[in-house]
């Protein structure tokens, strides 16, 4: 009801503004005692055919002739005036229906955008769940281990993934990745990456054979230029054992309270998906009561 209000004084305001310019071309058309001004009405006959209803328009264009006709420097006697008078409106009325189809035709424009616009929205909102759906829903319990995990993507989709991975010979599987772009685009991508991840770790015999194996899937799949950086480590529970490989991500920090030691988990190879055929180093250390580890 108040868009409808406020439409409603809109249109009252912009007849008078219409009104208030005929008003002026007028007055300036019975001020020129040798040329007319005649051809200043097209310019409120304009405002009102773009924005107000087309038989407002018509009504504005028959005053404007009126007007023309009377206040003009013209011999307003004989048969010129009559046929002055039909070219005259032909002419206003010709430059009212144009201009109103143009503004209708905009409107359908603007009003199909828009429509498109919110669908466009509604399907990346609707990608966006998916994605925040292919990450853990709550931080999982693991035996000897607090967890925490949060993600921000910089748009609607993001280009960043993490996981924890139940393994049957290496108990837990670790893992963050970034791919390449953001966007939708970023967002397919790591929604394959993911669907990969889930199925190759319990196959995998370590982390390097892991992301070795991702690279080549990545190669095959994706097209040119595209790669996404990984990270993945394994946990074995009854040693607090983690070995891990990282394929060209931000390092991982390893802090050690008890002794103030820091380490950067930095072994491993190149991002996965951008070239064939390559290896990945391991590397391995012991987790102690109260080491901190972070993944970024």
């Amino acid at each position: 009801m108040q868009n409808d209000r406020r439409t409603r004084y809109t249109n009252y305001f912009l007849a008078l503004v219409t009104l208030l310019g005929v008003a002026a071309v007028g007055y300036t058309d019975y001020r020129a005692e040798s040329v007319s001004m005649g051809f200043l009405y097209l310019f409120p006959l304009a405002l009102s055919a773009t924005f107000l209803s087309l038989g407002s328009s018509i009504v504005f264009a028959l005053i404007c002739v009126a007007l023309r006709d009377s206040l003009g420097p013209f011999d307003h006697t004989g048969f010129e005036v009559t046929v002055r008078t039909l070219l005259t409106t032909a002419g206003y009325l010709f430059v009212v229906i144009v201009v109103h189809r143009m503004a209708r035709q905009r409107r359908r424009l603007n009003e199909l955008v828009k429509y498109q616009r919110d669908e466009l929205a509604k399907e990346m909102r609707q990608a966006a769940e998916v994605q925040q759906h292919l990450l853990p829903q709550e931080n999982t319990p693991v035996k000897g281990l607090d967890i925490a995990a949060r993600m921000y993507p910089s748009k609607i989709v993001g280009g960043d993934y993490y996981d924890l991975v139940s393994l049957p010979a290496m108990d837990t599987g670790l893992l963050i990745g970034d791919v390449s772009g953001k966007g939708v685009g970023a967002g397919l991508l790591v929604a394959a990456l993911g669907a990969t991840l889930r199925a190759e770790p319990p196959r995998a015999a370590s982390p390097d054979g892991l992301l070795k194996e991702v690279n080549e899937i990545l190669y095959e799949t994706t097209c040119e230029g595209r790669y996404a950086s990984l990270f993945f480590a394994s946990i074995a529970l009854d040693v607090m054992l983690i070995e891990y490989t990282n394929g060209g991500h931000p390092p991982p920090i390893l802090y050690r309270p008890d002794s103030g030691e820091t380490l950067w988990l930095d072994h491993g190879g190149p991002v996965v998906g951008l070239l064939p055929n390559q290896s990945y180093d391991r590397g391995s250390f012991s987790l102690r009561a109260g080491d901190i580890l972070v993944l970024y």
